[in-house]
């Protein structure tokens, strides 16, 4: 094939990867930098990308290695330890006591806790805490339509606590066989708070229990309730604490916040009914503190709404509640 006229003079070939121009005799190499660069950094990466397949193998042996030393504290670390706790399935109660220490007498319209709520929050605290005994109230619990689901997640959660379900009784008679089955199945007593109303019905309660099979806790008849708010938050807050511990160790679990007690848990009903502003006691996160018992410790000093309390305020004689200031504040007229 005839060559063209210019290729007498130029001509243009490869060796290896690079380009050589020959132009009247002299050889002119051009090197392929672009792709050398390319193949070079494709190389690094490559490395790098080894590199890091190793790291993550490493990082993911040694996380397996924390998991099982964690797993082992857990089982050699005993959680923070609870000798009791009280919650609530409803705030309202149909027998309506004088002065009675949660203010269910001034709840206005039927408050039931939700389930789930209460699911969640057993959960957590079950995760965090070993407590000995746990009582479910109210308010009047036998009028919440799934008081027996709050009996059998109590026993999931807590399967070594001794827990009670707390009532009046007025309901007993009227429960189906699915709750006694509940509380049977569960190994729940049943405790049967005594009031001068109701002091002819417990041969009745003892006899529904025995017939049921269900473990009975029946208390001494309460004739007195006492008035402790001080409304005018002087009162001594240790002083008030130390008396208190005296004579009763009720904290109570609410919204998963675990509070001193009941009185100073549901002030804010209080405060709503008479349009008062008495600080109540905003509680410690039930599971605060993993495995250290925050929760625990917060229960074992004052808290704020002590200074609003004297445990050892003004008594009298068991009455129906014609919600007056007077049942709960020692200031106020009689």
């Amino acid at each position: 094939m005839k060559k063209h006229f210019l290729e007498r003079f130029f001509s243009l070939t490869t060796d290896g990867t690079d380009k050589i121009l020959t132009i009247f005799g002299i050889r002119i190499k051009f090197r392929r930098k672009h792709k050398e660069r390319l193949l070079a950094l494709k190389n690094r990466l490559n490395v790098l990308d080894d590199r890091l397949n190793r790291l993550s193998e490493e990082i993911g042996y040694h996380n397996y290695q924390i998991n099982n030393v964690r797993n082992v504290l857990g089982y050699v670390t005993p959680p923070a330890y609870m000798q009791y706790f009280e919650v609530h399935v409803t705030d309202h109660c149909n027998l309506n006591c004088k002065g009675c220490a949660h203010y269910c007498p001034l709840v206005t319209k039927p408050v039931f806790h939700d389930i789930d709520k209460f699911s969640a929050d057993f959960r957590e605290l079950s995760s965090k805490l070993t407590v000995e005994r746990i009582r479910l109230l109210g308010g009047e619990p036998l009028l919440h339509p799934d008081v027996n689901r709050f009996i059998a997640i109590a026993r999931r959660y807590f399967p070594y606590s001794e827990i009670h379900l707390v009532t009046n009784g007025i309901l007993l008679p009227t429960m189906k066989k699915g709750f006694w089955e509940t509380l049977q199945g569960n190994e729940v007593f049943l405790d049967i708070s005594q009031y001068p109303p109701l002091k002819d019905k417990q041969e009745l309660y003892k006899q529904l229990a025995a017939e049921n099979n269900v473990k009975l806790s029946s208390g001494i008849l309460t004739n007195k309730f006492w008035c402790s708010l001080n409304s005018k938050g002087d009162s001594d807050a240790n002083e008030s604490y130390r008396q208190c511990l005296s004579m009763k160790n009720c904290p109570n679990l609410r919204n998963g916040r675990m509070m001193v007690c009941p009185e100073a848990c549901y002030l804010d009903i209080y405060n709503e009914y008479f349009n008062e502003k008495i600080p109540f006691d905003k509680g410690s996160g039930a599971g605060r503190g993993a495995r250290q018992g925050g929760g625990v410790r917060y229960l074992k000093s004052p808290s704020e709404a002590c200074k609003y309390c004297i445990p050892c305020g003004r008594n009298f004689e068991w009455g129906v509640s014609m919600k007056d200031k007077s049942e709960w504040d020692v200031h106020a007229r009689v």
